[in-house]
């Protein structure tokens, strides 16, 4: 039955049917859009993710303490005096050194 099918085709169409048919399936195993490829892609996929969360999390710390900072006067003058070493007027600092 196959035989017959091809019976009417020259031998350069089969030959290049042939060709064809191994550069696809060489492309599905092997090439750029190949299986493994696809897990590869889907692994790094799963790992942007999760980065991409802490990097939202961070994010929303970041804006929550810059909100804290512009409006509260006292979380204001925390940061400074933690952060920056600031004191105010008439203060002294006293430092102790363990050994």
């Amino acid at each position: 039955m196959i035989r017959n099918l091809f019976k009417n085709l020259p031998f350069g169409i089969i030959i290049l049917l042939i060709i064809v048919f191994i550069y696809y399936i060489y492309e599905i195993f092997f090439g750029m859009y190949s299986f493994t490829e696809i897990k590869k892609l889907e692994s790094k996929k799963e790992t942007l993710f999760i980065d991409n969360n802490i990097q939202i999390e961070k994010n929303k710390n970041l804006e929550s303490e810059l909100e804290s900072l512009t409006y509260d006067e006292d979380a204001l003058e925390g940061y400074a005096r933690q952060e920056l070493g600031l004191i105010k007027e008439g203060e002294i600092i006293i430092e102790i050194e363990n050994d």
